[in-house]
């Protein structure tokens, strides 16, 4: 999940846990008009035959019913444009985006609601993970353009010039898998999901170099008044406590996550 190229002076940063338990206000004081944005990213996001779906817009539907805030319908762009969009002077959030120190001051932050674990996804029979801190160096590696894998690629040792930047992983999938690169540095959970929609056999690829990434946030940018990001904090808070057994939270993440719900033909 991304980098963006623009700071926000005096944006203010709501973590999780930040915010003490009291009566909500009532609905009309955050009934701000907020463009809720989104990117092609699965399991997190994506356009099913229903409309909009994934953790992350489930979640985001979830916290604001939970707030009592107007829902949100995403419009889903290139993560590029997502960004473009966060830098205008709208109100505009974005569904999932990880949360990283370079990022820190660009946003306003509402989560944390999953980790984002990085993997470097490589096409089998692939050779040994080499050993030292720099394992991609020397490596042609693919990225989605504008995502923090992009700095987590560097980290790892790949050089400027053999960083691959597209738009979509669908494309990325197809040259990690043609040889057209070394490896595929993103979040494992997407590139299994969108690996698995290809049809492609589980013994034509490997992921590799199992990453911490940070955590997944909605990420919003400075025109989203503070009122509405508290409700929403406060909405996500109360979709993770437990009500008859399961929380709406655990419901969410278990129709999208479990092995058994990952994508067929």
């Amino acid at each position: 999940m991304r980098n963006a190229r623009s700071l926000f002076a005096g944006a203010c940063v709501v973590a999780a846990g930040g915010i003490a338990a009291q009566p909500m206000p009532a609905a009309s004081e955050a009934a701000q008009a907020v463009q809720w944005l989104s990117e092609p990213f699965p399991p997190f996001s994506f356009v099913a035959p229903s409309g909009p779906a994934g953790v992350a817009v489930d979640l985001m539907k979830a916290a604001q019913a939970q707030a009592n805030l107007p829902e949100g319908t995403p419009l889903f762009l290139p993560w590029a444009r997502v960004l473009q969009v966060l830098a205008g002077s709208a109100p505009a959030c974005v569904t999932a985006m990880t949360r990283t120190p370079a990022r820190e001051k660009q946003y306003q932050w509402v989560g944390p609601f999953l980790s984002a674990d990085l993997a470097v996804g490589r096409r089998n029979p692939a050779a040994p993970w080499p050993a030292g801190d720099k394992p991609l160096a020397g490596s042609d590696v693919v990225v989605i353009r504008g995502d923090a894998s992009e700095e987590t690629a560097r980290s790892l040792g790949a050089e400027e010039a053999r960083i691959h930047r597209v738009a979509d992983p669908v494309i990325a999938a197809r040259m990690m898998l043609a040889g057209r690169v070394d490896g595929w540095v993103y979040g494992e959970a997407v590139m299994r999901w969108t690996l698995t929609s290809l049809d492609i056999p589980p013994d034509r690829y490997r992921f590799d170099g199992q990453i911490r990434g940070g955590d997944n946030y909605f990420s919003c940018n400075a025109a989203v008044s503070a009122d509405y990001l508290k409700r929403l904090q406060q909405g996500l808070d109360a979709a993770k406590k437990t009500k008859g057994g399961a929380s709406d939270y655990d419901r969410i993440l278990s129709r999208y996550l479990r092995s058994d719900t990952m994508p067929r033909k």
